[in-house]
């Protein structure tokens, strides 16, 4: 089993910008290993920072929440792992430079059907090892499965999403893209969005989500163990222990 980064912002006094309110554990990283540790464009794509509404298409109708996530307009489904609004405690990363370009994933599970999904988001952290302007891939997955696939499918991957470099943020951001198509959900359907860790060219840091303390699920959220097909998907939860877990969703309708 390979091991990655569990990383923690270093000092209280280190406020993201992902809301004025955000408050964030005071404590050093460290590296867990394994259970003994209990195509958007510019278009499509928005940068949520504190102060300001969503912008592009929903400007001047979505504020943001006091977790870094924009508040639901009537009608609208929000789904994730985590509840909508918390508090982030850690962010996660790969140990450089043996798990550069891994992904991090969450599958994603509606709570009634249908739901038709138009947008996915999530958050990252940026610090002396974690660099959230960095350049780096989104894939989305449809499946009936809860776990990821190791190869996936034409059929099963419905949308990947590039990054492009920019600006890093003091301390971190969130990210929200606009799906090119809308999915539908079915009943039994799962999204799965993956996250990959690129580091930057000197490999000292890397792409970093956020989490909130959940006590941990299993069949939830996920490691690739490799940066391309075939992966070796391990879960967070019953793999690694970890009671964190990443604040990663979509939202649609």
């Amino acid at each position: 089993m390979r091991s990655f980064v569990l990383r923690i912002p270093f000092a209280a006094a280190q406020v993201l910008l992902l809301s004025s309110v955000l408050s964030v554990a005071a404590c050093t990283s460290r590296e867990r290993r394994g259970s003994a540790d209990a195509g958007g464009g510019a278009d499509s794509s928005t940068v949520i920072d504190a102060g300001h509404v969503v912008e592009g298409e929903d400007a001047g109708r979505r504020e943001l929440d006091d977790g870094g996530g924009p508040i639901d307009p009537p009608g609208e489904v929000w789904i994730g792992n985590v509840t909508r609004g918390c508090t982030f405690d850690n962010s996660i990363g790969p140990v450089l430079p043996d798990e550069a370009g891994h992904f991090g994933a969450s599958t994603l599970t509606p709570t009634s059907y249908p739901v038709t999904v138009t947008h996915v988001g999530y958050s990252l952290m940026d610090n002396d090892g974690c660099m959230d302007g960095l350049a780096h891939r989104v894939e989305i997955y449809k499946l009936t499965e809860a776990r990821p696939p190791n190869m996936p499918t034409a059929a099963q991957r419905i949308e990947t999403i590039e990054v492009p470099e920019s600006a890093s943020g003091a301390g971190g951001r969130a990210f929200e893209h606009a799906l090119a198509s809308r999915v539908t959900l079915s009943e039994g359907e799962r999204l799965v969005v993956a996250i990959q860790m690129t580091a930057n060219d000197a490999l000292t840091r890397s792409i970093c989500l956020l989490t909130c303390g959940t006590g941990g699920t299993p069949m939830q959220d996920w490691w690739s163990n490799a940066a391309a097909p075939p992966f070796a998907w391990a879960d967070m939860f019953e793999d690694f222990g970890f009671t964190s877990q990443y604040y990663i969703y979509a939202r649609g309708e």
